[in-house]
């Protein structure tokens, strides 16, 4: 008979998944033994993994994160992208996008890259709000931006993300300045700059490729 070893990782994450189980009750999406999913999952029992690991954004809660919610966020026939606009209503709507953006800009990799999952599926207000969350992660935490990203070289994703504007508003209705004043110009190069500066921090040799991917757009931006 062959030994079974399981990890402690792996058991974290088997105990993660009981409690889920236990608490929300068996209908919840379940892992089998392959890692595979129920074919369904209700938007209450998606949401409610969603608060799970917004909560306690652990390792452990990513890892449930990407074997029960990752499978549905794909856009293949019209019920799934229904379901994923609801799922996405619901986490811009909530405190959660709150904890999302607080995460990331502490440092939070697992939020940060269920955040660039998240992006794919984004569009209009939600897609511009990550986009801008993204670039200013540039200046803030350069390693965590390319490690989010850095396998999506000559991706529109990526480009878009890394020269998004910032917008200065002094209240929701009256910005201190608008895109195309002079003002704004002045501050939008010096913020490109500053992008480029935190890039050239960064020496991880995994992430040098994307790296300087990045400089290229913005300097092709001054």
């Amino acid at each position: 008979m062959k030994s079974l070893k399981i990890s402690y990782f792996n058991f974290s994450v088997t105990l993660s998944l009981l409690i889920i189980l236990a608490i929300y009750g068996s209908d919840i999406m379940a892992i089998s033994h392959k890692g595979q999913v129920k074919e369904k999952l209700t938007l209450e029992e998606a949401e409610e993994i969603i608060d799970i690991f917004l909560n306690d954004p652990t390792a452990e809660n990513f890892q449930i994160i990407k074997e029960t919610i990752y499978p549905i966020l794909r856009g293949d026939d019209p019920e799934t992208i229904s379901f994923v606009a609801k799922l996405l209503r619901y986490i811009f709507k909530w405190d959660g996008i709150s904890i999302i953006e607080n995460e990331i800009f502490t440092g939070n990799r697992y939020v940060a890259l269920f955040a660039r999952r998240l992006l794919d599926f984004s569009d209009g207000a939600d897609a511009e709000f990550l986009s801008g969350l993204f670039g200013k992660l540039i200046r803030l935490n350069p390693d965590l931006y390319l490690t989010v990203f850095k396998e999506d070289i000559n991706k529109k994703v990526l480009e878009g993300t890394v020269k998004e504007p910032i917008f200065l508003l002094g209240t929701v209705t009256k910005p201190i300045f608008l895109e195309g004043t002079d003002k704004y110009q002045k501050y939008e190069r010096y913020d490109l700059i500053k992008r480029i500066e935190a890039l050239k921090s960064v020496t991880d040799p995994e992430l040098r490729r994307v790296r300087d991917y990045c400089i290229r757009i913005l300097e092709n931006e001054l």
